[in-house]
C-alpha cells in the first residue's frame, strides 16, 4: 500500500458510530477518486490514511436533492392529518433509511439535520486526533448550535440513562456536523439493513439487523469500498433469527463479493422498536472474510441458494454457527431440510449446499 498522505481518525463515539463515520468518509473519498490508501482499527476507533477530501461538489450531489424533496414535504405538510403525514414521498435512499429507523416520529428531523450537516461539512470537516475533546461532543443537557443528536441506528448510546451525582438523567448524545453527516452516510452507503416485523404475539413492532464491515488488520480502501456494494435494505419475514442467522440471510440474498482477500470483520447490531420503546441490542463482531468466502462457495455450488435462504427460518442460525465456528455438517443439513419441509419448500439444491459445507469445514 502507498505511503499515507494524511491520517484521519474517527473521534471515539463507540465502535458503531466510528465504523459508520469511517464508511461515510470512504464513500466521499470514492466519489473524489482518492482511493489510494488504507484503513485500520485502533481500539474502537478507525484510522483512514488518504488524501483529505475537498468536498467542493457536495452541494450539488444527487442525494441532496432527495433530502430537499423530503424536507420540503415536511414543511408543506405541517397542518395535514397525521395519517397523511405518514405517507411522505420517500424514495431511493431516503425510503430505505425511513424503513430502517426504529424512531419514525423523529425521522423527518433526522432528514432535516443530515441535510443541514452535509451543507456544513465542507467548512466543518475535521477528523483530527483530539476531535471529540476539542468539539465538546458527547452527553449534553442541551445541544449547542450546530450540533446534532446521534440517532439510535447510528450508535448504541442514544437514549440511555446517565448516573450523575447519585441522580439519574436522560440526555442526548450530541455530535458535530462532521460526525453526524459522515455517520449517516456510512449508515446509508456502508451498511446492510434487514427489517423484520415482529409477530403480534410478541408485542408487535419491528427489529432491524444492521451489518457493516470493519478492518481487522490494515485494509485497502478499495476493498472496503467494494464491500459497500452490498449496502442497502432487505425486508425479512417474521422469524426467530439471531445475529448470525441474519448475517447469513443478508449475505445470501445480497450481491456476492469474491474479491476481498484482506482481514475484515463484520460488525452487527440490532435496533428494536416495540410501542414507544426503542433500544440497541446484540452488538457483535464476527470474522467477515470467513463468512464471505463461505457464502460465495455455497452460492457457487448451489446456485438456487438465495431463493432457498429466503424460505428458511431458525435453520439459518444453525448454519451461521457452523460457518463462524465449525461443527457438525450433517446437523446443519438436517436442520435446513426440516425447516424447508415445514414451509413446503423444495429440497433441490441441498446437495450443492452439502458439498460446499464439506469443503468449507
Amino acid at each position: 500500500m502507498t505511503q499515507c498522505p494524511q491520517e484521519m481518525i474517527t473521534p471515539g463515539h463507540g465502535i458503531i458510530a466510528d465504523a459508520l463515520i469511517m464508511h461515510g468518509l470512504i464513500k466521499i473519498l470514492h466519489i473524489e477518486g482518492k482511493m489510494e490508501g488504507w484503513a485500520e482499527r485502533r481500539g474502537e476507533r478507525f484510522v483512514v490514511c488518504a488524501e483529505r477530501p475537498d468536498l467542493n461538489w457536495i452541494d450539488q450531489w444527487e442525494p441532496m436533492e432527495l433530502l430537499e424533496i423530503a424536507a420540503e414535504f415536511k414543511a408543506k405538510g405541517k397542518d395535514r392529518a397525521s395519517e397523511e403525514e405518514e405517507q411522505r414521498p420517500y424514495f431511493g435512499l431516503v425510503h430505505d433509511l425511513s424503513r430502517s429507523t426504529v424512531d419514525p416520529g423523529n425521522f423527518s428531523s433526522w432528514i432535516s439535520d443530515v441535510r443541514e450537516a452535509l451543507y456544513a461539512l465542507k467548512a466543518d470537516f475535521d477528523l483530527s486526533e483530539e476531535h471529540k475533546e476539542k468539539r465538546g461532543e458527547g452527553r449534553a443537557r442541551s445541544k449547542k448550535r450546530g450540533y446534532y443528536t446521534l440517532y439510535l441506528p447510528l450508535s448504541g448510546v442514544y437514549g440511555k440513562y446517565v448516573v450523575e451525582n447519585y441522580g439519574i438523567r436522560q440526555s442526548q448524545y450530541a455530535v458535530c456536523a462532521t460526525c453526524f453527516a459522515l455517520s449517516t452516510l456510512g449508515y446509508i452507503y456502508g451498511t446492510v439493513k434487514a427489517r423484520v416485523e415482529r409477530r403480534s404475539s410478541s408485542g408487535g413492532g419491528h427489529d432491524v439487523f444492521n451489518l457493516t464491515f470493519i478492518p481487522r488488520e490494515r485494509t485497502s480502501l478499495r476493498s472496503l469500498m467494494a464491500l459497500q456494494r452490498m449496502a442497502g435494505l432487505v425486508e425479512m419475514r417474521p422469524g426467530d433469527l439471531n445475529e448470525l442467522g441474519a448475517v447469513v440471510y443478508m449475505l445470501s440474498v445480497g450481491e456476492t463479493i469474491y474479491a476481498v482477500r484482506e482481514g475484515v470483520d463484520i460488525l452487527v447490531w440490532v435496533t428494536q422498536r416495540a410501542g414507544n420503546f426503542q433500544r440497541t441490542v446484540g452488538v457483535n463482531i464476527f470474522r467477515g472474510d470467513r463468512l464471505l468466502e463461505a457464502i460465495a462457495e455455497i452460492k457457487y455450488r448451489a446456485p438456487s441458494w438465495p431463493k432457498i435462504a429466503r424460505q428458511l427460518g431458525s435453520s439459518l442460525n444453525v448454519l451461521g454457527e457452523y460457518l463462524a465456528f465449525g461443527g457438525d455438517v450433517y446437523h446443519v443439513i438436517r436442520s435446513v431440510m426440516a425447516d424447508l419441509g415445514r414451509k413446503g419448500g423444495k429440497l433441490a439444491g441441498l446437495e450443492g449446499l452439502a458439498e460446499a459445507l464439506k469443503k468449507i469445514g
